[in-house]
């Protein structure tokens, strides 16, 4: 593995249920290992990654470590990259995951186990490469995102996730399931690169940089992270019959929905919606009239299976 000295962890103690901080003692230990003298910070107000980044770049910082769920990864790709256009520096540190959240869904998509000494050891014998990186522009925000931008269906069910007090593993599941009774699909205008590719209700949208959301439905097998594409999956029924297709080839097979959705590929995707759309990206809920979403090819770089 390259060398990646000085590193800093970013713990956020309330993912996993909170579990996490019994494991800190293990990792100090074993993340010096191969990292050498690892920083801590730990943040329960993710918004606080930012400065904390900030602060530690001008150290010569060469990895940035997240221990905890989706939700940590992405305030630290937001951080990363907004600190990368502000400060334009040449070399951004390499990002790198120990995966102890409810989803988890990059590095199931990466392959990378999500117990704690199978992790770092993955992380270990893991290559370096840059991958791209989704930015979502709203109405109401702009964000970046790692894995997936979605809205329709999976935002309300992102939203729901986030007011949840506690996470536990069934809980994409179970509200997942509750949240079919009552929907509706939305009306929306897609445009892919420039021109129309579908209008009318439809109950999800995904633009795909990586393969898994959802806690591990495998909703892209064909996306791939650092070819400058997204893929988009649209689903346009949703209902308790069509779930129950859906959910066994999402979790337990190579390819999503057998025919089922509407698939494309395309480097610039606008969805406009009239009412508001709930929207999610890498996990994190909101609601918008409108979303354009696009790649900043090869971006960052992080930790990904040798090829």
């Amino acid at each position: 593995m390259t060398p990646c000295t000085p590193a800093l962890c970013i713990h956020n103690p309330h993912a996993g249920s909170g579990s996490s901080a019994a494991n800190r003692r293990w990792l100090s230990a074993n993340l010096a290992e191969h990292f050498g003298a690892v920083q801590w910070a730990s943040t329960t107000d993710l918004t606080e990654v930012g400065p904390i980044l900030k602060r530690a770049l001008p150290r010569g910082l060469k990895t940035v470590l997240a221990l905890g769920g989706d939700g940590t990864t992405h305030h630290i790709v937001n951080a990363l990259m907004k600190l990368k256009q502000e400060m334009f520096p040449q070399d951004m540190p390499a990002f790198g995951v120990l995966p102890f959240g409810t989803g988890c869904d990059w590095s199931r998509g990466v392959n990378q186990p999500l117990g704690m000494k199978r992790a770092l050891s993955w992380l270990t014998q893991a290559e370096l490469r840059k991958v791209d990186i989704g930015e979502v522009k709203t109405d109401q925000s702009r964000s970046f995102f790692l894995n997936i931008a979605s809205c329709g269906f999976s935002g309300e069910v992102a939203g729901k996730i986030q007011q949840l007090p506690q996470k536990q593993p069934w809980s994409y599941f179970k509200i997942t399931l509750q949240s079919v009774f009552g929907h509706s699909p939305a009306q929306l205008r897609i445009d892919v690169d420039g021109h129309l590719w579908f209008e009318g209700k439809a109950a999800m949208v995904a633009c795909c940089n990586g393969s898994h959301f959802g806690r591990g439905m495998r909703i892209a097998p064909n996306a791939h992270r650092d070819d400058g594409w997204l893929e988009v999956i649209l689903v346009p029924r949703l209902d308790l019959l069509n779930l129950v297709r859906l959910l066994p080839s999402a979790y337990f097979r190579s390819s999503f929905g057998r025919g089922a959705l509407h698939q494309t590929r395309g480097k610039q995707i606008r969805i406009t919606s009239d009412p508001p759309l709930h929207y999610e990206t890498d996990g994190e809920a909101g609601s918008c009239h409108f979303m354009e979403v696009s790649l900043h090819p090869r971006s960052l770089r992080t930790f990904l299976p040798p090829d």
